[in-house]
């Protein structure tokens, strides 16, 4: 293609290793009406700008397996990218049948567009920009990373476990959001109408959770940078999970923090109940506006007040207000070896207050009975300590050690130190929470992962190839008149070794001296050894020795011929 302009085509199926390069003034547009396929290791305008082509399908386009098309590409229909193939550019499908498929470790380094089709992208796959669909259901494999957001209007949603939304976050109107473990999303996770479950050690860095129908389900010790909100639906919180910035609240459903959940704000339920596990702990308050009951069982600390306008409130051993307790209605109030910084009061429901500590006063206004047992009242020496989810993380520092290891086989880390000692630390290798294994470099960032302590750094991780040996045989042979190799072992035994010859590469013919070298050829071991090849000369054999001498035949004279008759 040596001119610019628009092209067209019917069907055009590349062969394996087959290039095209586009020449003369671009960009150009290739317009195909069949199927446009590539074969293994295709080239299609690599040496070239994205900008320079344009390729439109109006059939189904597919890349096989470590194609490389640097191109726009518009379909019509399916498009398909082969393992380990690439597109350069942005990706658009615009019918009912144009569903995009990214096969394993496949990458696209623009945006992903469909109108009505679906969006699936393998297992360790990446996608340069977005993905929206307006119809479409979305599916990221695991150990995938999109540098910005996903989107869908009318779809579900699925990412797959430790995969990266670099760039943005997540957002469907009528579809299911689900994410898996670990996921790292950089935006919000927003639904109207579907539900939302974020799966365990998952983090939303830059929003928070909600949904107007749905339910929202938060795993453990899952990390979410703002708050979790949700109309009709329930909210529930993983042991060991917290909010950045934000607090949770609900409409119409239940909340449920499980055991050791930090909330940074409020939490609120309009007309559901509210039941919070041992060792949780909220910066803000605690309020039921309905008939919602509350529930707090031990060891809870709320950083504000608690306050139920009709409902029940329990607070169990252990547990800690900073401000006061009070139900406008008539829920029974019960509290049970805690302390309470303010007042407990209520307007016509009882209040049961046993081995406990009150700063302020402990009355009913209405027709409440007040029971008080073995505790203080108006405590004016009572401190209630700050609630540990409004206490910000010191700084710590980590440093990383181990860096250069050799291949075992076996996933390798390396060695974290924490200043204070002992800090937990979590680490990310190329993004992806998974130790390597085989030889290579990696990026690692550790991060220290303590409700008190904060704290980050990064290195890089050298996996050696592991030292083997390699030794020679048949290092003495005998011409032969045909190439003659010599005989490598190794150990670990099994791999492939390459061997060479001087002078000369291959395998030698002519009797001689040879120097051998042998190198281990295998991607996680390394080694090699050099020896002398020497071919030594045939034995020729000479022909008094090869057969005896033939015994001469004596032939016997022929019997005398008769005479002749004599004729009458």
């Amino acid at each position: 293609m040596s001119s610019p302009g628009n092209y067209s085509g019917g069907v055009l199926t590349l062969g394996t290793g087959d290039t095209i390069t586009i020449g003369g003034t671009k960009p150009a547009t290739i317009t195909f009406s069949g199927p446009f396929t590539t074969g293994e290791n295709s080239q299609v305008n690599v040496g070239g700008l994205t900008s320079d082509l344009t390729l439109i399908t109006l059939d189904t386009l597919t890349l096989s397996v470590d194609s490389n098309v640097n191109a726009n590409v518009i379909g019509n229909g399916a498009i398909n990218l082969g393992v380990g193939s690439i597109l350069g550019g942005n990706l658009s499908a615009s019918t009912p049948t144009g569903v995009v498929t990214l096969s394993p470790d496949s990458r696209v380094d623009g945006f992903i567009q469909t109108d009505d089709g679906g969006v699936n992208v393998g297992n360790s796959g990446t996608v340069g920009g977005g993905i929206t669909t307006e119809a479409g259901v979305v599916t990221v494999g695991e150990d995938v990373e999109v540098g910005g957001s996903i989107s869908s209007i009318g779809g579900g949603i699925t990412v797959g476990d430790s995969s990266r939304i670099v760039g943005g976050g997540i957002s469907s109107e009528d579809g299911v959001v689900t994410v898996g473990d670990n996921v790292e999303v950089g935006g919000s996770i927003s639904t109207i109408a579907g539900g939302i479950t974020v799966g365990d050690s998952s983090r939303t860095v830059g929003g928070g959770i909600s949904s107007e129908e749905g339910v929202v389900v938060v795993g453990i010790d899952t990390e979410v940078g703002g708050g979790i909100s949700t109309i009709a639906g329930g909210i529930t919180i993983g042991t060991l999970s917290r909010t950045i910035g934000g607090g949770i609240a609900s409409v119409d459903g239940v909340i449920t923090l499980h055991a050791n959940v930090r909330i940074d704000g409020d939490v609120i339920a309009d007309a559901g109940a509210i039941n919070i596990g041992n060792g949780s702990s909220t910066c803000g308050s605690v309020t039921a506006l309905g008939a919602g009951v509350i529930t707090l069982t031990t060891n809870i600390h709320i950083g504000g007040n608690l306050s139920s306008a009709a409902g029940a409130i329990g607070l169990g051993a252990g547990s800690k207000v900073g401000g006061d307790v009070i139900t406008t209605g008539a829920g029974v109030m019960t509290i049970t070896d805690a302390l309470v910084g303010g007042n407990v009061a209520t307007t016509s429901g009882a209040i049961n207050i046993t081995n406990s500590r009150i700063g302020g006063t402990a009355e009913a206004s209405g027709a409440g009975v007040v029971t008080i047992t073995n505790s203080t009242v108006e405590d004016s020496a009572l401190v209630v300590p700050t609630s540990p989810a409004c206490v910000s993380q010191a700084a710590a520092t980590v440093s990383l050690s181990n860096l250069t290891q050799s291949y075992t086989g076996s996933p390798l880390t390396p060695t974290a130190t924490t200043a204070p000692g002992g800090l937990p630390v979590t680490f990310t290798y190329n993004g992806s929470p998974t130790a390597p294994t085989e030889p290579g470099t990696y990026l690692v960032v550790a991060t220290i992962d303590d409700p008190n302590y904060t704290g980050s750094t990064s290195g890089t991780l050298v996996i050696e190839k592991a030292a083997a040996t390699v030794a020679l045989g048949n290092l003495s042979p005998t011409y032969t008149g045909s190439p003659i190799e010599a005989t490598a072992t190794t150990a670990p035994g099994g791999l492939n070794v390459t061997l060479t010859y001087a002078p000369g590469l291959t395998a030698p013919t002519a009797p001689g001296s040879y120097t051998v070298t042998a190198t281990i050829d295998d991607p996680n071991y390394t080694g090699s050894t050099t020896s002398i090849l020497v071919i030594g000369k045939a034995t020729a054999t000479s022909l008094s020795e090869a057969s005896p001498r033939p015994t001469p035949v004596r032939r016997s004279k022929p019997p005398p011929r008769p005479p002749p008759e004599a004729s009458t």
